[in-house]
């Protein structure tokens, strides 16, 4: 996923203003729109430091696989009950060994693709912001650069519960061998056609999910210790 590490350290660079310069914070929690960092601390040695409302940073760190990442975010105010703590906007990107990538996480869900004017129904295998891939049990003569559409539901306070439709290109069309013991194609599609609030339901939906499961884990972990 990519995320950052609850309770490992990030670096918050500002590049212009007043506040220009380098910082170090932790990873508290996160939810579906915010990161939840401690007040950050100049890299310099001069202390705390209160970043303004609405200042657009960078983020640095190590993902769960020790890969350097990056996103670019805006500040809000610290958390009136505590104010050491400071949120940060959760991204749309994150770029990994410098390319730019979508959140995304495994999901299957029911989904039903326009073909050439003709319904298809398929399973989703994974979700982004950006596209999904779906297994299907027949293509209806779809290829590689050929637009359908796409139509399914998320069922989340994040995402609503209405169907999506969304305008989608596929990228690859994998049809599997009559050997394989997997029959049907597996079909990446990217998402082209989609409104700013879908696509920021999408996002919201796929964030929340990994809040849960980066909680669940830490539960887990702590039954175990």
């Amino acid at each position: 996923m990519y995320l950052p590490v609850i309770n490992k350290s990030v670096t918050i660079i500002v590049p212009t203003g007043e506040e220009k310069g380098t910082y170090t914070s932790i990873v508290h929690n996160m939810n579906t729109s915010e990161l939840i960092l401690s007040k950050p601390v100049s890299a310099d040695g001069n202390g705390e430091i209160t970043l303004t409302d609405g200042l657009q940073v960078i983020v640095d760190y190590q993902d769960d696989k020790d890969v350097p990442c990056r996103f670019e975010t805006l500040v809000f105010n610290p958390l009136n009950e505590n104010p050491e703590w400071l949120l940060l906007k959760c991204p749309d990107k994150i770029e990994r060994h410098q390319r730019r990538e979508e959140y995304r996480i495994p999901l299957c869900r029911p989904v039903e693709l326009t073909i050439h004017s003709k319904n298809v129904a398929g399973l989703m295998n994974d979700l982004s912001g950006g596209g999904c891939s779906v297994w299907l049990d027949d293509t209806n003569g779809l290829q590689k650069g050929e637009k359908v559409e796409v139509s399914f539901v998320l069922s989340s306070p994040a995402a609503g519960i209405e169907p999506m439709s969304i305008v989608a290109e596929a990228e690859a069309v994998n049809v599997q061998n009559r050997a394989s013991a997997v029959k049907g194609a597996f079909c990446s599609l990217k998402f082209v056609g989609m409104s700013s609030d879908m696509r920021q339901g999408i996002m919201e939906y796929i964030f929340n999910r990994h809040a849960i499961d980066v909680a669940l884990n830490s539960v887990g972990r702590e039954i175990m210790y």
